[in-house]
């Protein structure tokens, strides 16, 4: 029979850092476009396995309809979100997520997600840490940019730039607008 490991032998023989929680409000916060969400745990956090972010949508807004070369998971924390996307056959698709409720969207899928209730709603979103890499590649490049000067919609037009050099392409270009 196995002997337990002795939980010191364990630190000497396999160096890890130790647990982190993360709390209400905590994470490194990214705001492109007017979207809201942080980064409650990083890809060098979970050894680059997967990244985490919590996102708030005001009523009546969302991120436009796009693909990229990963699957993403969300949560719905709080509110109505309706996942749009498309079927098989290139129609376009709605499915409606309450408080509680959770989607998987497949590597390559067209999605995007609009707030369909009346009041900000919030969700959790686990995808991989290239996910993570590519909003914090496109948040540098912006502001070497001098984006953040420019009128929202040549604001966009940067932004759906760079998201392309980072494989994110959008099917619909209303980024940071209401959808």
């Amino acid at each position: 029979m196995a002997k337990p490991l002795n939980p010191i032998d364990i630190t000497k023989a396999f160096p890890f850092k130790p647990l982190k929680k993360v709390g209400i409000g905590e994470g490194h916060p990214v705001e492109p476009l007017g979207l809201s969400f942080k980064w409650k745990i990083t890809g060098a956090e979970s050894g680059y396995a997967f990244a985490v972010y919590e996102m708030s949508i005001q009523p009546g807004t969302g991120i436009p309809e796009h693909v990229h070369p990963y699957a993403e998971f969300f949560y719905v924390l709080q509110g109505d979100i309706e996942v749009r996307g498309r079927d098989e056959h290139g129609a376009s698709t709605r499915t409606p997520l309450s408080a509680g409720e959770s989607a998987v969207v497949p590597t390559n899928s067209p999605h995007g997600l609009h707030n369909v209730s009346a009041s900000p709603a919030k969700f959790l979103s686990v995808a991989t840490f290239e996910h993570e890499e590519a909003f914090n590649r496109i948040e540098v490049a912006m502001k070497e940019a001098g984006a953040d000067n420019l009128p929202q919609s040549e604001q966009a037009e940067v932004f759906i730039s760079l998201a392309a050099d980072m494989q994110v392409h959008f099917i619909d270009t209303t980024v940071g607008e209401g959808v």
